[in-house]
């Protein structure tokens, strides 16, 4: 590219690029000409990707876009396509391990997210109450083991009534016991009427 051919695509160039290329200019190398072409790529990154990437330069036409700014090496030679894309190369990485570590946490801060999660997570557990064995379903239990239902209806059922006898029971209940003799109250009725006839035929003779 010569230079008119490369003055002419500056000039098509906008205003703010034109103007940070005027900036590289100014600054050179320093007032003492000592920076490092890896520095000044470092401080206009930015510029050039955006050469790169938007008007489709190539390294060969960033390293005569930088001569004509003043950005030379060593006795006034052009830099090199293969020093730039390096130099490039480094800064993006550079650029990338910047911004992770301002996007990363701080060493021993604790993770709030992470302790809200803990805490969503354990308290289902505790809230959960264990279920009632006679709640289970009953084909869980192995076979030749009895299900919860059956084991524990004993102790859920409710105890027995105990129902008074009635005067009817005592009578019939009294008639013949299990020995086969009469019980008490039956013998002390029957003696006691054995008494009133006994008077009663002692009265008539």
């Amino acid at each position: 590219m010569t230079a008119p051919e490369l003055q002419a695509c500056l000039d098509a160039l906008p205003p703010d690029i034109r103007q940070e290329l005027d900036d590289i200019r100014d600054i050179g190398r320093g007032p003492f000409r000592h920076a490092q072409t890896q520095q000044i790529v470092d401080d206009h990154l930015g510029l050039l990707v955006r050469l790169r990437r938007e008007y489709h330069a190539t390294h060969a036409d960033l390293v005569a876009v930088l001569g004509h700014c003043g950005i030379t090496g060593p006795g006034g030679a052009a830099l090199t396509a293969a020093t730039l894309s390096s130099a490039i190369s480094r800064a993006r990485a550079k650029s990338k391990v910047s911004a992770s570590k301002v996007g990363a946490p701080k060493v021993g801060a604790p993770k709030i997210g992470a302790s809200k999660s803990r805490a969503r997570t354990a308290s289902p557990a505790r809230a959960a109450a264990p279920s009632p064995v006679s709640e289970r379903p009953r084909g869980h239990a192995e076979v030749g083991e009895p299900e919860p239902d059956l084991v524990f209806a004993s102790q859920a059922a409710p105890p027995p009534r105990t129902v008074a006898p009635t005067d009817a029971d005592l009578v019939v209940g009294a008639q013949v016991s299990s020995s086969g003799h009469e019980a008490p109250e039956v013998r002390r009725s029957d003696h006691r009427g054995r008494q009133i006839d006994f008077l009663a035929r002692a009265m008539e003779d």
